[in-house]
């Protein structure tokens, strides 16, 4: 597969990739660190150097995930902000965390100019999962 995203890259080289690509434990019941790993850690990292080979400036967003901040017990009375630190839990969380990494090592090496990571928290919906009570995601 690899070959064949490079291949596509090459012949209409991106501006913008927008990498919401991965498995999560809800969908699938996978229980090895290295399938997570290998899928949503190396496989961000190749997506990334695929990209910035077909062109040095594009821009890279990488759709992570708020399970990088693990659980907290404090979390309905102190949500997350910019200065929390991350404590990824369990492994898909921490091959997210470690995907995140690797984008930031990529960008401070100069390989990725334009680089934007947003942590992204479960959505509710129909049958959909979300840890927290509707207060907590609304201004009250």
């Amino acid at each position: 597969m690899e070959g064949l995203i490079a291949l596509i890259c090459k012949e209409y080289p991106p501006d913008m990739v927008i990498h919401a690509g991965g498995i999560s434990h809800e969908k699938y019941n996978i229980k090895t660190t290295d399938s997570y790993l290998k899928t949503n850690s190396c496989a961000t990292k190749n997506l990334a150097m695929i990209a910035f080979n077909s062109n040095s400036n594009v821009c890279f967003i990488y759709l992570s995930s708020v399970s990088v901040y693990g659980g907290h017990p404090h979390a309905i009375s102190h949500p997350v902000d910019e200065k929390s630190l991350c404590n990824p839990s369990g492994p898909y969380a921490k091959s997210k965390f470690n995907a995140e990494k690797h984008l930031i090592a990529l960008y401070d090496q100069n390989f990725l100019k334009k680089l934007v990571i947003l942590r992204l928290a479960p959505v509710k919906g129909r049958n959909g999962f979300c840890p927290y009570p509707a207060s907590y995601l609304t201004n009250s």
